[in-house]
């Protein structure tokens, strides 16, 4: 049982390939691309930065939790606070693995109805099918060790969209971007709070914890550097690419650079990745 709901004997490869692939979303592909065509870099580096923060400031919070005890969900990590706290406590974190899985399925249903014609219904049965023999059977260490060829998946097929768009791109950057903001209203606008939501959120996310109980407690640091640096390669290569349009279209999104041909499956591809790595992670979290 104790590898079905935590997984001790996993790689730290293994683990912070699984952070950063669960921590990436579907949404970091379009929002890093999306993020930087429109705002150029303070754009990237505004939805780049905090994501990146957040997984190296966690894990501080997280060994000093696994010092004091052991446990594998969220409200143990509590276990000494009031029991309404603890109820609520477990609220939150329930809403937002719901919200989560939801938005998620969403994405799922929207990629493949775009790209492949295939209606919403169907495309979120499948998916949540997939995402569940992933790890009904296994639980988290299914997950794990999933997430880590995912997050590979991302990365092969993320360079082949790059090279092939700065191919189709040669020389074209463009650093201010399509709106050409001014860097201060962007970050009040948008920098700052998603760097308070992302900041806040593995502190609920029994995702994150059943993670961090499940790290040897001297690697939990290590691993979480690791998974940082890891999910910034995925986002970071996406946004370039944002950077990298010549185009001038008010409502571009990453699908329009690689729309037919093998490059859309390949993008239909790392999106698919992402999205059932958080799935999967959140069923098992639930």
């Amino acid at each position: 049982m104790s590898d079905y709901i935590l997984y001790r004997n996993g790689s730290m490869f293994a683990y912070a390939a699984s952070i950063a692939a669960t921590w990436i979303w579907a949404p970091a592909i379009f929002v890093s691309s999306g993020s930087a065509y429109f705002n150029g870099i303070w754009g990237l580096l505004f939805f780049l930065v905090p994501n990146v923060l957040t997984l190296v400031l966690f894990p501080y919070f997280a060994k000093m939790v696994r010092e004091r005890m052991d446990g594998y969900t969220v409200t143990d990590a509590i276990d000494s606070a009031p029991n309404g706290q603890k109820k609520l406590h477990l609220l939150i974190s329930t809403v937002v693995l719901i919200c989560s899985t939801t938005v998620q399925l969403i994405g799922v249903s929207t990629l493949f109805s775009a790209i492949v014609g295939i209606p919403s219904t169907i495309s979120i049965i499948c998916i949540a099918i997939i995402s569940y023999l992933l790890v009904g059977d296994s639980g988290l260490r299914g997950s794990v060790r999933t997430d880590a060829i995912k997050w590979v998946i991302m990365l092969v097929f993320g360079l082949v969209l790059l090279h092939s768009n700065m191919a189709a791109n040669p020389l074209v950057i463009n650093l201010n971007g399509l709106n050409n903001p001014n860097p201060w209203d962007l970050f009040l606008s948008f920098g700052l709070p998603t760097a308070i939501g992302l900041i806040c959120a593995p502190y609920v996310d029994q995702t994150f914890w059943q993670r961090v109980f499940s790290i040897k407690k001297d690697d939990i640091k290590k691993t979480f550097f690791y998974s940082a640096v890891m999910f910034g390669i995925i986002p970071l290569m996406f946004g370039v690419i944002g950077l990298e349009q010549s185009i001038t279209d008010p409502t571009w999104n990453i699908g329009k650079a690689f729309s037919g041909g093998i490059l859309s499956v390949i993008l239909a591809i790392c999106v698919l990745a992402a999205l059932i790595s958080t799935i999967d992670s959140n069923l098992c979290a639930i």
